[in-house]
């Protein structure tokens, strides 16, 4: 079975909005900073600089050449503008078709959900979600969608309260060719500052006490924002998991997967870290293992596909 795990970038870094929300004289800073991450009039923002209808034909090249049968998507994005919506999974979805590669969602989570005033005198909101896809075969059985929120989140300090930073995780059941596995999809908290790490760390238990407390196989992908040697690295190792970059490429210690700097077009820009995952575990392997949209050929009309590299692997039962 092939897989492959894909953070698609929600466009623009949210760190200025986070900031302004918390801002200890109250959120006057907000407008701008939305009107800077996102503003589909003059001057653009950066949602619309990193464009994802050029960024989608990439990143269907990198599912054409690698036919994965399950992928896990991180940063599906809905940007919307008062009325006006821009889905980027079903951009996605629109150019898979059009090559006339046949792929379904096998689910889709939102994770976070939130509108802002911005400065340029509309109203914008995100979604942030989760998706699953899988190849449309029959061949391929995929059956038991579930998805959950993290109970531990990282808490938001602001002048108007206290909110929590949602993230969640996805899971499937699926067999093909006497391969059958659990197929989860999932994004960690990041892991700086200290808080945060610990949050990333207690959402790690969440995912081996809910989708991955199966003794039948399992494969987990997803950003995990933990680099070999984190804490949520090496927890989940011991219990049980197994880095299929690793299975796959023994010794190579580079697989970087993150992260290209914003707006993404620098084509002399590499990746340092490697945070984009393949862990398997109960009597798999993973033979074959490669990362996608980190080379400088995938660097494709002025930008690159996302922020980080994706990986897809080929998983056998040993």
């Amino acid at each position: 079975m092939r897989v492959m795990t894909r953070n698609l970038f929600l466009g623009a870094d949210l760190t200025p909005a986070h900031r302004a929300l918390a801002a200890p004289g109250g959120p006057a800073a907000v407008p701008a900073a939305i009107a800077a991450i996102f503003n589909p009039g003059d001057p653009p923002g950066l949602v619309q600089r990193t464009d994802f209808a050029t960024r989608a034909v990439a990143l269907a090249d990198e599912i054409e050449a690698a036919r994965p049968d399950l992928i896990g998507l991180q940063e599906a994005a809905v940007w919307r503008a008062d009325d006006a919506a821009w889905d980027h999974l079903e951009l996605l979805e629109a150019e898979l078709a059009r090559r006339g590669l046949r792929y379904r969602r096998a689910g889709v989570k939102v994770n976070g959900d939130v509108t802002l005033p911005s400065a340029a005198g509309i109203a914008v909101g995100l979604a942030d979600r989760e998706a699953i896809l899988a190849r449309d075969a029959p061949e391929l059985e995929v059956s038991g969608v579930h998805a959950g929120d993290f109970a531990s989140t990282l808490p938001l300090q602001t002048a108007e309260g206290t909110f929590p930073l949602a993230r969640g995780w996805m899971a499937v059941d699926a067999r093909l060719d006497g391969t059958a596995l659990r197929f989860v999809s999932t994004h960690l908290e990041v892991a700086r500052p200290e808080a945060a790490a610990a949050v990333q760390l207690r959402q790690v238990e969440e995912l081996l006490q809910g989708p991955a407390a199966t003794d039948g196989p399992v494969v987990v992908v997803g950003d995990f924002n933990s680099r070999p040697g984190g804490a949520a690295y090496e927890r989940l190792l011991a219990a049980g998991f197994e880095d299929g970059w690793l299975q796959a490429n023994p010794g190579d210690l580079d697989g970087f997967t993150c992260c290209h700097r914003h707006p993404l077009d620098d084509p002399d820009d590499r990746l340092r870290a490697r945070i984009d995952l393949v862990l398997t575990r109960g009597g798999l392997v993973a033979t074959e293992a490669f990362r996608l949209g980190a080379e400088p050929a995938d660097f494709k009309a002025g930008l690159w596909p996302s922020d980080h590299a994706g990986v897809a692997a080929v998983i056998e039962p040993v």
